[in-house]
């Protein structure tokens, strides 16, 4: 079984979240990569934003941030 650990940090997690019928989500997916990159990371994880957010605001659709492999 492969078990990837993530670690997220609340105050910056908040900024990512959107709201759907007055309820707050965070979406992000992780992604295994094809190889480990210099520091040994394994996976990438990516933070989803919602089409209508994406206009209302100038930050990049996408934040990735990698996960080092235990």
């Amino acid at each position: 079984m492969e078990i990837v650990k993530v670690t997220l940090k609340v105050e910056e997690l908040m900024k990512l979240t959107h709201e759907f019928n007055g309820v707050e989500y965070l979406t992000f997916e992780l992604a295994k990569m094809q190889k480990k990159d210099d520091y040994g990371r394994t996976h990438t994880a990516y933070v989803s934003v919602r089409d209508d957010e994406k206009e209302e605001e100038a930050a990049p659709a996408k934040t990735a941030k990698s996960c080092k492999e235990s």
